[in-house]
């Protein structure tokens, strides 16, 4: 069950000559009691003006073949409705990050 609303952790330009990705932070708010064991790696693509594609549970239909990429959260973090969290991409080598999550106190 969704903890959340979808948040952009990146936001990568493929039409330049080196799309960079720099570590990246977000915030989130709960919007439901309950425990976050994972988190969902989606992501939405400007094809052309006009043209979206998106894996978001909200836009994909059954027909829908890509996969999602799921980080699990060990040990699992028990949520309230309203609780703010953070999420932390770290960069782990060339071609890895790693994602962690940590209550928001701001």
């Amino acid at each position: 069950r969704r903890r959340s609303q979808p948040v952009r952790l990146w936001n990568i330009d493929l039409s330049s000559q080196s799309p960079v990705v720099d570590p990246r932070s977000c915030s989130f708010e709960a919007v439901s009691e309950g425990r976050i064991n994972g988190i969902a790696i989606l992501f939405e693509l400007d094809m052309a003006p006009g043209q979206r594609f998106s894996i978001l549970p909200d836009h994909v239909t059954a027909r829908n073949s890509w996969a999602s990429h799921v980080d699990l959260v060990e040990p699992p973090i028990h949520v309230q409705a309203g609780q703010r969290f953070r999420i932390n991409a770290i960069p782990e080598g060339r071609n890895s990050q790693r994602i962690v999550i940590e209550s928001d106190a701001s």
